[in-house]
């Protein structure tokens, strides 16, 4: 699945399950975090509407963690937009988007379960920095960089080390540095002061043991900096920060458990109780700043109970609720309780400013100010979800909608295969039924969609499997599916019929997946199993029995290794136990622990199956071109093409792309219901439709399609899996199912009327839910009914948005007002499809219009009103890019549209699919152009800090930008070079360095370089001052913004230079995407580049890539990188070529010049005596090249051409072919080059004569390439002609209104092969030029020599006719 992917969920008609926590606020208060057990994280809204209420709504579910989320944590202070931080329990931390709920980096290789994270803010310097302590079931503490997530040291303890319970960060009284306070497991307080950054471990300064045990957690008195609160157990403590003396003690009472705790005030605190009720309190004067240190504990004074925060209760200890105290950091925020409980409910109470405590005569009970559920939106009729079975009572026969517990997509076939909690299985066609569910579809009995049931299992559908989607070896007619009624059964899925039972297990069957077809051949057609019941199955497909039955596990299976060249099968289970059977007599071998087992588990065959028992959500591993499910969740029992099949056509294959739409699951718990996933892979789409495009439509029909899922009564006959009609039909469902969600209907009414009954398109029938795909695959959904909140929106041009209907309204407004990354990625997919339709000849996704052709028409009419209909088609094509490319932020509003990252479409600028290369370059264009240029500065003021300032092309330091912590290439993330960071001047790019990840450090670099290579190019006025600088050193001024304005040229000059001439390697291969983004970029802005360049090795390298697959006979196609790289080359050259011609054709001749007999000698197949040099072999491969560029100079740049005359016909007689010159004349082969007066061709000697602008006649042999020159005049020549014999040459100078005779004899004279002879003037003449004036217009066109015979001759001269003789 590639990175265009765009997901949209079905989630069912029943809400998700979300057992909260942790739970977390960011600083501005707009945005509530929750982690789950699940391994789930929710994004809340939370709203402070007109009246000065709260209002809160579910705003996104990330499926991010396989395992319980352990803590939450707000990366940084930025306002509006901060970053998440999440642990989960085996130890993964990731950073997370509070606006869209995108992973932005991750953090897998500190090990260990973590059970707490904080952030603190250190200074460096005049810089802030922002770092993380995660701590948890270890020893040591790990200090993060909160941006990157990259390790920078460790806490470690030299005193009694142990657990740390709880840890707090302080401000240091003594200095100005931070401490950081924590208790161990053994009640040992131990104190880090953090100074300075350590390089590797920091230890403890002080430790101390503390009476009371189980520490829940220590919060630091943020308002006085003074005191610290301790939460036990059984009590809560008050310590002074300075002497860490106890101040006060309180005991909870009897039966209350306290589990955590914050100040709310400078003398109150609040805290919560296991069973869900929050206490404030006054605390004596003595815990006060400005009070007397007091060293003993009093019982005089006691601290008063203000309020009860009253809420859920909570008896079940495995269902404790978590609470955080929120206050804003700037300005006037409120003061807030966040509790966060197992039923996915969160209740908030504002705590006002507190009177004084005498006021009070008892405590005052304070009742939540706002709550929500995550399930509201499934309690809401107007909000609540469809399921992909919906709504389909009638066709089923079912007396209720059946809740999916389990779903496959057979993407050949493009049915969809659906098991229900009744032990129902149901088969049907995938897009007809997400048409139904999304889409105004129509409710006729020809648009509802065959569904066949299959009926075996009583209990739910666990899982299901169709062999022959994962391994081709299988027979395409099997299905296979596992239920809670401990059985797996087989089925026909051509006919529907139930073939065999496996009754092997004691427990409901939670997976199924194929075994290794290689290297046994016992397992051939076998299927491995998993039970509840911690059994391990082996089942026989043709067989029909079971092979193998592995029990005695007593944990739940962790994962599954095969051993297959000992005949092992290798079970390992939670605990860290694995076991190890004999697959052939199905015995145990033996079973290991501890680090033995550790050892036998990274030496193994095959892992063919990952499980992660904390939520028992049974996990499949990735999938050829699959999303990782092993992370969000996602089963991945969606099948990948067989492209291979020859079914598909006899003559030509698909392109293994993927497939255009896939349909996955995924769930938040076990016994939760399946949340369908539609994946549409916008790259795939487009690669189908031009594939099918190049079919003929009697192909088509000519492979006979059959019903997919219709069961026949026959089942002898083996029928194809899928056939190309089919396959083509799934390819246009997806692309009308893909732009029917993502277009912005209702912004013009005209618009969407071509839409319905033109394209073909379809209105939604409600809001959909898109989602967002990151790092790591996570998986981000837009929960159900969410819209954003936007007081500014009352109107607008179509229509009170109040009166609108809620799908209205999504489709109008909230579908733009999401995110910006959601903006940038549906605006890349709908003009990329919108462009591959209005192209292809099958334009529309219906046959015709409402008005069809009538039969008894003329063929002449027919023809034209098909010619209309086309071009209406591909017009309405047209317009749809055109409105959200160019016109959907005007219609929008700057309050409701989420403008799209620039960066990611700079990254996209050479995406190696041509179309969505396209949109992304017209997007970023034209949202570069309406940002304006207060907009263009700021961009060149983020991004020119991270360009690159010192480059050593010498090195070849080329890496690969893998992730850092796992090693695997990254989406959209290109080879970049490792250009060195500088030294002096950029002290601060280089001591920011290390806060920055090696990848993150590259891909920012390479960013850097497009974005100011883009802007350069197209808007080279903003970002070239160079004049600016130069002007304002001359008066005396130092302008920095201007010299900094002008190092960003030159350093983005240089970058791009340096990625261009790169050697090839594997790590930075010629054909990659930054290398062809780099061409692209140089030949748009060379007039700007050009003082910063090599040109010439520019220019050479160029051409090199330009002619690397000019000799390869495989035809084009659309993933050739080779092929677009030599496109992509070809075109800088042009571009250079029209934008300094005269640079171009000088640096190409001092090339000819140093190679010209070597390049002789190559195209005579002589080969020289010795190695050529490098340019001499690319001049003589790049040649047409040089021709072609040649003649786009002498059509685009003729006053260019006239000025280098000379040089230009020198490039022309090499670069020709020196076979074809002798046999045919040079007007032949360079024909345009004749359109020059000053050029001449004598057919009989094989001479050329050239005039140039000093005045002197270049004679050129054409069959040796020599050349002779004359000095004629000292003005630039205006017109010569050889006479017919070949002997005479007549020259003629506009400027000394002279024509002169040159007899130049023959050519082994005047080359000096025989004789002495050298060509001599015989007569000069006067001309009348008075109807002529000095212009280059005039010299091309108006003024000729034409001989008439071998002794006279013609002038013309702008229709003056004058005869001379010599």
């Amino acid at each position: 699945m590639s990175s265009m992917a765009v997901p949209v969920a079905l989630w069912g008609p029943s809400p998700p399950t979300h057992h909260i926590s942790c739970i977390a606020v960011t600083p501005d208060q707009r945005t509530i975090v929750t982690g789950t057990l699940d391994g789930q994280i929710g994004l809340w809204d939370l709203r402070t509407l007109q009246n000065n209420t709260l209002q809160l709504v579910p705003k996104n579910l990330i499926f991010g963690h396989p395992t319980p989320v352990t803590a939450l944590a707000i990366a940084n202070d930025k306002w509006e937009k901060a970053s998440i931080i999440s642990s989960a329990e085996e130890g993964e931390i990731c950073l997370w988007d509070s606006d869209d709920g995108s992973c932005i980096q991750y953090q897998s290789q500190l090990h260990g379960s973590h059970t707490e994270i904080q952030t603190f803010q250190m200074t460096s310097g005049l810089k802030r920095l922002w770092r993380v302590i995660v701590y948890g079931r270890y020893s040591d503490a790990f200090i993060l960089d909160a941006a990157t997530l990259e390790l920078i040291y460790k806490l470690q303890s030299k005193i009694s080390p142990d657990w740390l319970s709880a840890l707090c960060v302080t401000k240091s009284i003594q200095s100005e540095g931070s401490t950081i306070i924590a208790v161990c497991a053994n009640r040992v307080m131990k104190i880090w002061n953090l100074n300075d950054e350590p390089q590797d471990a920091l230890f403890e300064a002080e430790a101390k043991t503390l009476a009371n045990g189980d520490v829940h957690c220590i919060r630091f008195n943020q308002f006085t900096n003074r005191a610290m609160l301790f939460v036990f157990s059984d009590c809560w403590q008050i310590y002074d920060l300075e002497s860490y003396h106890l101040l006060y003690e309180m005991r909870a009472n009897d039966g209350d458990c306290w589990i955590g705790g914050d100040f709310v005030d400078v003398n109150d605190v609040s805290i919560w109780s296991q069973s869900g009720t929050a206490y404030i309190f006054r605390l004596p004067k003595k815990c006060l700043p400005d009070a007397e240190s007091v060293k003993s504990i009093s019982s005089e004074e006691k601290a008063v109970t203000l309020h009860t925060l009253l809420g859920c209760s909570f008896e079940n200890v495995s269902n404790k609720p978590v609470l955080n105290f929120s206050y804003g950091s700037r300005g006037s925020f409120h003061k807030l309780i966040v509790q966060g409980n197992a039923s996915g409910e969160i209740q908030i109470w504002k705590l006002n400013s507190f009177s004084d405590a005498k006021n009070y005569v008892s405590d005052q009970e304070i009742t939540p100010i706002t709550s929500a559920s995550l399930s509201d939106p499934w309690r809401n009729p107007n909000t609540k979800p469809n399921g992909i079975l919906d709504n389909l009572v009638q066709i089923i026969l079912s007396s209720c909608d059946p809740s999916v517990s389990s779903t496959l997509f057979i993407a050949d076939r493009g049915i969809l295969i659906c098991g229900c909690d009744n032990g129902d299985i149901y088969v049907t066609d995938a897009c007809v039924i997400t048409l139904m569910q999304f889409l105004n579809y129509g409710q006729s009995n020809a648009n509802k969609p065959i569904i066949h049931t299959m009926k075996r299992h009583n209990r739910r559908v666990t899982c299901l499997l169709h062999p022959y989607s994962d391994v081709a070896s299988y027979d395409s007619k099997l299905l296979v599916s596992g239920s809670s009624d401990f059985t797996v059964n087989l089925w026909n899925l051509e006919t529907g019929a139930w073939l065999y039972t496996f009754a092997v297990h004691g427990g409901g069957i939670t997976k199924l997946f194929c075994c290794p077809q290689s290297g046994s051949s016992r397992l051939a057609n076998c299927i491995c199993g998993i039970s509840r019941d911690h059994t391990v199955s082996i089942l026989s497909l043709t067989e029909r029995k079971c092979l193998l039955l592995a029990g005695r596990h007593t944990f739940p299976i962790n994962s599954i290794r095969w051993r297959l060249n000992e005949d092992f099968l290798v079970v390992s289970c939670t605990d860290g136990t694995i076991y190890v059977w004999q697959i052939e007599t199905g015995c145990l071998d033996r079973c290991i622990g501890g680090a033995a087992a550790a050892e036998i588990l990274q030496v193994h065959d095959e892992l063919t199956f990952i499980g992660m028992d904390a939520t028992n959500n049974m996990i499949t591993p990735l999938s050829p071109t699959g999303i990782l499910p092993n992370q969000i969740g996602i089963s991945a029992t969606a099948s990948t093409p067989n492209f291979h099949d020859a079914s598909l056509t006899a003559n030509e294959s698909l392109p293994n792309a993927g497939n255009p739409l896939r349909i996955t699951s995924v769930r938040a718990n076990l016994y939760d219901s399946d949340i369908q996933i539609l994946l549409f892979d916008t790259e795939a789409l487009i690669i189908h439709l031009l594939h099918y495009d190049k079919i003929s439509s009697e192909e088509l029909e000519d492979s006979q399609d059959e019903e997919g899922i219709t069961f026949s009564a026959s089942s002898g006959s083996a029928k194809k899996p899928a056939t190309l009609l089919r396959q083509s039909q799934i390819t246009y469902d997806a692309a009308q199912l893909e732009l029917s969600c993502l277009h912005a209907w209702d912004l013009d009414p005209k618009l969407d009327d071509i839409c319905v009954k033109r394209l073909g398109l379809l209105h939604p029938s409600r809001p959909i839910s898109f989602g967002i795909l990151s790092k790591r695959r996570s998986l981000s959904l837009i929960v159900p009914g969410w819209e954003p909140y936007c007081p500014q929106l009352t109107s607008s041009s179509t229509g009170d948005v109040n009166t609108m209907s809620e799908e209205d309204s999504f489709v109008t407004y909230s579908h733009w007002m999401l995110s910006s990354s959601l903006t940038t990625q549906h605006m890349l997919a709908i003009i990329s499809v919108s462009n591959t339709l209005m192209e292809m000849n099958h334009t529309s996704f219906i046959s015709a219009f409402e008005d069809d052709i009538e039969s008894n028409e003329e063929a002449e009419d027919r023809e034209m009103k098909e010619v209309t209909r086309i071009s209406q088609i591909k017009a309405g094509w047209s317009q749809i890019a055109t409105l959200h490319c160019v016109l959907l932020p005007d219609k929008l509003g700057k309050h409701t549209f989420k403008a799209p990252l620039l960066q990611v479409l700079a990254r996209r600028w050479q995406h190696k699919c041509l179309e969505i290369r396209e949109a992304a370059q017209a997007l970023l264009l034209a949202e570069l152009n309406r940002i304006g240029r207060e907009g263009r500065q700021r961009t060149i003021e983020v991004w020119s800090p991270h360009l690159p300032r010192n480059f050593d092309i010498g090195s070849n330091a080329i890496v690969s930008p893998t992730d850092p912590t796992s090693g695997t290439p990254m989406i959209d993330s290109p080879s970049t070079p490792q250009i060195q960071t500088p030294t002096g001047a950029s002290a601060n790019t280089a001591s920011s360095r290390k806060a920055i990840s090696a990848y993150e450090f590259r891909r920012r670099q390479i960013t850097a370089i497009v974005m100011m290579g883009v802007l350069g190019a197209e808007f080279s006025h903003e970002l070239d001052l160079r004049n600016t600088r130069h002007d304002k050193k001359e008066q005396g001024t130092t302008d920095v913004a201007a010299i900094a304005e002008n190092d960003v040229v030159m350093y983005t000059g240089k970058a791009l230079q340096f990625l261009i001439l790169q050697q090839n390697s594997a790590q930075f291969p010629g054909n990659s995407t930054v290398r062809r983004t780099a061409i692209d970029l140089i030949g748009r802005g060379f007039a700007l580049w050009q003082p910063y360049l090599d040109v010439a090795s520019v220019l050479l390298v160029l051409l090199d890539l330009s002619c690397e697959t000019a000799s390869k006979t495989s035809p084009p196609n659309l993933t050739s990188t080779s092929l677009d790289t030599s496109r992509t080359a070809k075109h800088a050259l042009s571009l250079i070529a029209t934008s300094k011609p005269a640079l171009l054709i000088t640096t190409l001749s001092v090339q000819i010049g140093r190679n010209g007999p070597l390049l002789i000698s190559l195209m005579q197949s002589s080969p020289p005596g010795s190695q050529p040099p490098p340019s001499a072999t690319i001049l003589f491969q790049s040649r047409g090249i040089i021709l072609h560029i040649m003649e786009i100079l002498v059509e685009k740049a003729p006053q260019e051409v006239v000025d280098l005359l000379i040089e230009v016909v020198n490039i022309i007689l090499h670069c020709s072919d020196q076979i074809q010159l002798k046999s045919r004349n040079l007007p032949d082969s360079f024909p345009s080059l004749l359109k020059f007066n000053m050029v001449s061709f004598c057919s009989k000697s094989k001479r050329v004569a050239v005039g140039g602008q000093k005045g002197q006649v270049v004679i050129f042999d054409t069959k040796s390439v020599r050349s002779y020159s004359l000095s004629v005049n000292s003005t630039a020549v205006t017109a010569l002609a050889f006479s017919a014999d070949g002997r005479m040459i007549a020259v003629f100078s506009l400027a000394e209104a002279r024509l002169s005779f040159w007899q130049i004899g023959s050519s082994t004279n005047i080359f000096g092969m025989i004789g002495n002879f050298a060509p001599k003037c015989v007569k000069t003449c006067r001309v009348n030029t008075s109807r002529v004036k000095d212009s280059h217009v005039v010299v091309q066109k108006l003024v000729r020599i034409v001989w008439l015979s071998h002794k006279e001759l013609v002038l013309l001269t702008n229709g003056l006719e004058q005869r001379f003789s010599c």
